[in-house]
């Protein structure tokens, strides 16, 4: 989903500046002194809901994708092996490492988040989740999402489930050549070839059908379509990365999202703290 829709919620614990400090001194310290020694990108939340000062995330609450079909946030955070491993986007805080793209989800400003030191941060290579498909394949995760609406698929975890169950033998039959979209054959073919490639304007369906009639005569139709999906669409092909907060890189501009325990701060009581505690 677009970060501005993750933006808007009221989903933090308040807390008191002496248990800011407690926390920073205590939970945070390795990363807090990371950031003071500026070796991490600050991350920065824009939230229009949160008016104090002081906020604990704790991920514990679901959150559905907001103004838009739920697919893919069900596909990473509930269904994919491939993304058992990464903090899971329907539990998460959305945030940036970029101060501006935050400011404009905040009314032209930002509170700073401060992961506890046992909290693995996954980042994105892009400054918007929804556009992370785009450099590996040409296509964003909101077509990707239309392609399931397409196929008149509930956005519901049980019926994406029974979708990818399908075989790759049983989706050149006859029977689905109304019913699975383009792209979908155009990752069968991705995951057959184990290559992945842009899908460009020129590449059609009827080629990535018969590309897919030959490797199942080679006896490689006995995947489903959730090999497929596992394969295209793991974190690696897509350039999304973990790590713990003070071994991140230094970046700017990416999008960056939390599900477990973090401090929320304002930006000037981020000032006092900063002097209180060097």
């Amino acid at each position: 989903m677009r970060l501005v829709e993750f933006l808007n919620e009221d989903m933090y614990k308040e807390l008191s500046e002496d248990d800011v400090l407690n926390i920073l001194k205590t939970k945070c310290k390795n990363n807090w002194k990371a950031i003071q020694e500026k070796k991490v990108p600050i991350i920065y939340r824009g939230d229009r809901k949160l008016t104090r000062s002081f906020g604990l995330f704790d991920g514990k609450d679901i959150r559905k994708s907001a103004n838009t079909s739920n697919y893919y946030t069900i596909l990473f955070s509930q269904i994919l092996k491939s993304w058992n491993k990464i903090p899971k986007r329907d539990h998460a805080l959305i945030c940036s490492t970029s101060n501006g793209i935050a400011s404009s989800y905040g009314y032209d400003d930002a509170f700073i988040i401060v992961p506890f030191d046992s909290t693995l941060v996954a980042y994105a290579e892009t400054d918007d989740f929804w556009d992370i498909t785009y450099k590996s394949y040409k296509f964003t995760l909101p077509e990707l999402n239309h392609n399931f609406e397409q196929m008149k698929i509930n956005d519901e975890k049980s019926d994406i489930e029974k979708f990818l169950q399908l075989k790759i033998s049983d989706t050149v039959s006859s029977k689905y050549d109304d019913k699975i979209t383009d792209l979908i054959y155009y990752l069968i073919k991705f995951f057959l070839n184990k290559k992945v490639e842009h899908i460009t304007q020129n590449f059609t369906k009827f080629n990535a059908i018969e590309e897919i009639k030959e490797k199942i005569v080679k006896k490689q139709g006995d995947s489903k379509l959730y090999d497929v999906f596992d394969w295209c669409l793991s974190p690696d092909k897509l350039s999304i990365n973990t790590a713990y907060y003070n071994n991140i890189p230094k970046t700017k501009n990416n999008e960056v999202w939390i599900d477990s325990n973090c401090v929320v701060l304002n930006k000037s009581k981020f000032v006092e703290l900063w002097r209180q505690l060097k």
